[in-house]
């Protein structure tokens, strides 16, 4: 599982950032503590590294199942 968010750039700038004060958005991630999921919170530039997370976790067979 990958999590990406998608926000308006603009608004993210000029308030997402201000308002969003915790690490982690997902409930997955809250809820232990750390990140067993990848979050891509409101991402612009290149979908490289979100296809490179998918990538990694499709091949990494001792990731995936834990």
């Amino acid at each position: 599982m990958v999590i990406m968010y998608q926000s308006s750039r603009i608004l993210w700038r000029l308030i997402g950032r201000r308002l969003v004060t915790t690490r982690y958005l997902s409930l997955v991630n809250i809820l232990s503590g750390g990140e067993l999921v990848p979050e891509f919170m409101p991402y612009f530039s290149s979908i490289d590294p979100i296809v490179g997370a998918i990538e990694r976790l499709m091949n990494d067979h001792d990731e995936l199942a834990a």
